[in-house]
């Protein structure tokens, strides 16, 4: 029984969902570095993930590490054999991720990015509506 339904992708939805994603990269980081903004965000940047800020870097360690285990790694099935509680680890995950990419873009105060992110995510992601 394959119970990671909800994370597959076909090879074309993958296609569409990296040009989407690059495009979106590429029009945020224009904002950042770029002709189109200034350098407050990147300034905030450098100063959200510098080493004085050791408490924010363990935690964001914790998050990265946490979503591998669970998306790469297939974590959940450690915790259960149930599919629904499996879907569920697997949706929890994606959904604290795209939370805590908010609330960088948040802290970041870019607010457009927000409105592209959440776009993508509720497009491209099964199981998201």
């Amino acid at each position: 029984m394959n119970r990671k339904l909800i994370f597959q992708q076909s090879s074309e939805h993958r296609q569409h969902f990296l040009l989407s994603f690059a495009s979106f990269l590429f029009l945020t980081l224009m904002r950042i570095f770029g002709p189109w903004g200034d350098n407050k965000p990147l300034i905030r940047l450098k100063n959200l993930f510098s080493l004085k800020r050791k408490h924010f870097l363990v935690g964001v360690a914790g998050i990265v590490i946490w979503s591998i285990f669970i998306l790469e790694l297939d974590g959940a099935s450690y915790f259960t054999n149930e599919t629904e509680t499996y879907n569920s680890y697997i949706e929890a995950t994606k959904k604290a991720v795209l939370a805590f990419m908010i609330a960088i873009f948040a802290k970041l105060e870019l607010t457009i990015p927000v409105f592209w992110l959440i776009w993508l995510t509720a497009f491209y992601l099964d199981g998201w509506g």
